[in-house]
C-alpha cells in the first residue's frame, strides 16, 4: 500500500489530471442538459396547469390530467432524476434517498450528456496550464465548485421526483373520449413551484462558475464577493462558518483575476482540510488598505502550525496528497507571480492561523513592508 503522504510523481498526477477533466467535461455537460431538461419540465407543467380539472372524489380533492401530458412530466423528471445520479457517481455529493417502490436506471452519464455541448466547452472555454501540478489544481477547483452547486440540486430533483411518483404507477382512465391520470393538487403544486425554483437555482448557481478573464484591473469588492460565493457554497458541506468584513469598493486589483480568483479559492477550500477535526469550524476574511497597497487577512480557529517556521507548510502541502481540492503551494506562487505576497503566522493567543495576502493594486505592485496591521482577535 502506498504511503498516503507521499509526493505524487509524474505519471500520477497526469492520471489524476485526465480524471479530473473527464469530470469537469462531464460537469459542463450535465450542467447544460439540466438546464434544458428542468426548463422543459418547467413548460410541460404549464401546459398541465392549463389542461387540469378539478374534481372530487367524496370528500378528495384530485387533479384531474391529460394522460399524455403526465406521461411526458414523467419522463422528464426521470431524466433529471438520472443526471443527478450519474452525478452522484461522478462527484459523490449528497445521498438521493432511495425507494424500491420507484427504481431508477442505472445512470451513465456519459451516454446521458453525450449530445450536450458542455458550459466549458461554450461559454467558458478551458485552457490547460502549462505546469502539471497547477493545472490539476485548478482543475480540482472547479470540480469542488461544480460538486457544491450540485448539491443544491439534489433537494429539488428529490421533491419534484418523489411528487410525480404516483403518476409511474397509474393506469388512464377514459373520460369524455380522453385518457386523464389524477394527482393530488397538492403534489401538482409542489412539481411547479420546485421547477420553477429549480430554474431559478440553474441560472444562478452557473454565474459562479470560474470564468477565464482577460488581465488588467478588476475591483477587490467584485473579487471577494465572487470568491466568498463560492467559499460559503462550498464550505456548506463541511459546516463550516465564513465570515466576511465590510470590503472597500474603490479598490482595483491587478493581474490575472482567474488566476487570483484560483488562488483564494485554493486558500479558503484548505480550511475544509485543515479545519476537519474542529468542533465549530470558523474563517474569517477581512482587508486592510495601506498606503495605496491592500491585504487580505484570512483567519481561522484551527489549530496552530507546529513549526518554528509557518511557511513550511507550504512545502509540506505537496506531501500530503489527502489534500484532494486544494494545493496550498500552487496557491502561494500564483500570487507571487502577479506580484502579491503571503505571509503565515500562528494567531496570538492560540488557537488558529492567519494568513496575510498582499495583492498588487492599480496604485502599484510592490506590497507595503511596514506598519503592518496587528492581528485581529
Amino acid at each position: 500500500m502506498k504511503d498516503p503522504d507521499l509526493k505524487m510523481d509524474e505519471s500520477s498526477i497526469e492520471a489524476e489530471i485526465s480524471r479530473q477533466m473527464r469530470i469537469t467535461t462531464l460537469s459542463g455537460r450535465a450542467i447544460k442538459k439540466l438546464e434544458t431538461l428542468v426548463g422543459e419540465l418547467s413548460a410541460i407543467t404549464r401546459h398541465a396547469k392549463t389542461h387540469e380539472t378539478i374534481r372530487y372524489q367524496g370528500t378528495q380533492e384530485l387533479s384531474e390530467l391529460p394522460y399524455d401530458i403526465a406521461m411526458s412530466m414523467v419522463e422528464a423528471t426521470r431524466s433529471i432524476y438520472n443526471i443527478m445520479v450519474g452525478l452522484k457517481k461522478l462527484h459523490m455529493p449528497a445521498e438521493l434517498p432511495e425507494n424500491p417502490n420507484t427504481p431508477v436506471t442505472p445512470s451513465n452519464i456519459e451516454e446521458l450528456v453525450k449530445d450536450t455541448i458542455g458550459i466549458r466547452e461554450d461559454q467558458y472555454a478551458l485552457q490547460p496550464e502549462e505546469d502539471a501540478r497547477k493545472e490539476l489544481n485548478r482543475l480540482r477547483i472547479i470540480n469542488a465548485v461544480y460538486d457544491a452547486i450540485f448539491r443544491t440540486f439534489v433537494n429539488y430533483t428529490t421533491t419534484i421526483y418523489m411528487a410525480v411518483g404516483p403518476l409511474r404507477h397509474r393506469e388512464p382512465e377514459k373520460k369524455e373520449g380522453r385518457q386523464v391520470v389524477t394527482l393530488d393538487p397538492l403534489a401538482m403544486n409542489a412539481i411547479m413551484g420546485e421547477t420553477h425554483q429549480f430554474v431559478d437555482a440553474i441560472r444562478e448557481k452557473k454565474q459562479l462558475l470560474i470564468r477565464r478573464e482577460q488581465e488588467g484591473a478588476v475591483t477587490l469588492y467584485d473579487l471577494v464577493q465572487s470568491v466568498s460565493q463560492m467559499t460559503r457554497l462550498y464550505y456548506t458541506q463541511f459546516g463550516i462558518k465564513l465570515h466576511v468584513d465590510e470590503i472597500p469598493r474603490d479598490v482595483k486589483i491587478k493581474g490575472d483575476v482567474y488566476d487570483i480568483t484560483q488562488a483564494l479559492l485554493n486558500l479558503f477550500m484548505d480550511k475544509s482540510y485543515v479545519l476537519r477535526e474542529v468542533e465549530k469550524p470558523e474563517v474569517n476574511l477581512r482587508c486592510v488598505s495601506l498606503n495605496g497597497k491592500v491585504a487580505l487577512y484570512i483567519t481561522d480557529n484551527g489549530p496552530n502550525i507546529p513549526y518554528e517556521r509557518p511557511e513550511v507548510i507550504f512545502e509540506t502541502a505537496e506531501m500530503q496528497p489527502r489534500r484532494t481540492c486544494s494545493d496550498p503551494t500552487v496557491a502561494l506562487h500564483s500570487i507571487e507571480e502577479c506580484g502579491g505576497e503571503v505571509h503565515v503566522r500562528n494567531s496570538v493567543p492560540p488557537p488558529g492561523v492567519e494568513m496575510e495576502i498582499y495583492l498588487p493594486t492599480e496604485y502599484g505592485q510592490q506590497p507595503p513592508t511596514e506598519n503592518r496591521p496587528p492581528l485581529l482577535h
